[in-house]
């Protein structure tokens, strides 16, 4: 059974089996949180070679590997059925690649981040000290990736910095959680979240490059690549389209104030 299945499932039981839920009417939450990543990708690899022999290793992972900070805001129609709505930024991890041979050495570092919004559905249910939830939501998403290139060789260096925008991504998003009641308006909550999102920028533009220290930016004449699916012999300063996997499984922890 897929994932989504057994979260609809899920919510269809927590439905079924409700008794009194969360609080009916508006409230607002603040969270922060850590997902690691999930549907990882292949994103390059680490390269040494010795002269007589040589090693390569895969670099695998999924740019919404980081921390997640945000807020929302819902509306309990009744005690078991409401809306949501999130937003959140991204600031994920770095992941490096390396070539190393003689008298060689390039590195790359590449990193996702983005600001998230999540509208969802939420059900819950009543056990005692406790309030389960469950939601299940579209994700959009501005991301960017951001690649910085480190190249060495001859005493020569050459610094550059490549940034990849535009398009917006789509996914979706499905999260467990419970809150515990404080006996006022503010009570605290822990969830156990996924989301699904894979990220096709529109472009790619270099917003940094120096050789030995000294700017080159300036002198550039091509800054920025359009990805396109599809490139005909006349398009000019153009690249195939990738797809940047941001997908995540993690925890989220914060406070709700009941309106």
């Amino acid at each position: 059974m897929s994932r989504t299945n057994i979260l609809i499932a899920a919510i269809l039981c927590l439905v079924l089996g409700a008794n009194v839920g969360l609080a009916q009417g508006w409230y607002l939450s603040a969270n922060a949180g850590y997902g690691l990543g999930a549907g990882t990708q292949a994103l390059g690899e680490n390269y040494t070679s010795t002269g007589t022999t040589s090693t390569s290793e895969g670099v695998y992972g999924s740019f919404g590997e980081g921390f997640k900070f945000g807020a929302s805001a819902g509306y309990m129609a009744s005690s078991n059925l409401g809306a949501d709505i999130g937003f959140s930024y991204l600031l994920g991890n770095s992941f490096e690649q390396s070539y190393k041979s003689q008298g060689t050495t390039s590195t790359a570092k590449a990193s996702g981040s983005g600001f998230l919004i999540v509208p969802s559905v939420v059900v819950s249910a009543d056990m005692n000290s406790i309030k389960p939830y469950a939601k299940l939501g579209l994700v959009i998403g501005f991301m960017k990736v951001t690649e910085e290139l480190n190249d060495s060789f001859s005493g020569q260096t050459y610094d550059r910095t490549v940034e990849e925008t535009g398009n917006i991504a789509f996914g979706y998003a499905g999260a467990f959680g419970i809150v515990v009641p404080s006996g006022g308006t503010v009570d605290f909550f822990a969830e156990v979240g996924i989301n699904s999102i894979t990220y096709s920028p529109g472009q790619a533009e270099i917003t940094k490059a120096t050789a030995n220290g000294v700017d080159q930016l300036p002198t550039l004449t091509q800054k920025v690549m359009e990805y396109k699916d599809s490139i005909a012999s006349t398009d000019q300063n153009s690249g195939m389209s990738v797809r940047r996997a941001f997908s995540s499984l993690g925890i989220n922890a914060g406070v709700r104030i009941n309106l």
